[in-house]
């Protein structure tokens, strides 16, 4: 069975759907020898099992503005969802334990709602990552802070619905102690996964995504 992808969210999404569109698979976009969403399965080595993945991506998106995706996810109707928002909200200014917990709630709220809408069978919910630019009124280590209790409020509303799944992006923590790598490791500007090592592990992370949903969506619950 072949499944469609939709992979909604700011500039992580935007920058890898323009990665795609400039890269080695150029020509053959150009010569219409496929389309983006159909060369996306391949070059990520998924077709096996999707047909395309679309990504749908806005640079500065925020929580707010993920309903604005609606129309778009209603005349594609994904079998998979992938949201990746947060980090922008994070930046917008240092934010309490009771701030994050209203963000979380209404970021919860309104997945719930894309999910229905848009007739998927699963929704993952990508963890935000660190950042040291661009972020107001607050130091990196208090983003950091900020960072994990906005994804480990995420992670438990996830563990509440079986439609829904956290997906923590590896490849940008150091497992022994769960510190995040130097930022400079992934990102040029300090916010974007855009060195060479970057892209390649936010590349994969979408990648065990999709595979992951697939082992989901052939168990009974979901099948």
């Amino acid at each position: 069975m072949s499944y469609t992808v939709a992979l909604v969210g700011h500039s992580f999404v935007a920058g890898l759907n323009h990665h795609f569109l400039c890269g080695k698979g150029r020509a053959r976009l150009a010569n219409g020898v496929d389309s983006l969403p159909a060369y996306v399965t391949k070059t990520l080595e998924v077709d096996d099992y999707f047909r395309a993945i679309h990504m749908l991506g806005m640079r500065g998106a925020t929580i707010q503005q993920l309903s604005q995706f609606t129309p778009q996810l209603v005349t594609l109707k994904p079998t998979i969802l992938i949201i990746d928002l947060g980090s922008n909200d994070l930046s917008a200014f240092h934010h309490g334990h009771s701030d994050i917990m209203k963000l979380t709630s209404r970021y919860y709220e309104s997945i719930l709602k894309l999910l229905k809408a848009s007739g998927a069978s699963l929704a993952y919910i990508c963890s935000c990552l660190p950042r040291n630019a661009n972020i107001a009124r607050q130091t990196p280590q208090q983003f950091l802070q900020s960072m994990h209790t906005f994804n480990t409020s995420m992670k438990a509303y996830c563990c509440t619905n079986n439609k829904l799944i956290f997906h923590t992006h590896k490849g940008f923590i150091n497992d022994p102690n769960r510190q995040p790598l130097p930022i400079s490791t992934w990102s040029r500007d300090g916010i974007h996964p855009n060195t060479s090592y970057g892209r390649e592990h936010y590349k994969k992370s979408v990648r065990n995504i999709l595979l992951d949903s697939v082992q989901h969506l052939h168990t009974p619950r979901y099948g």
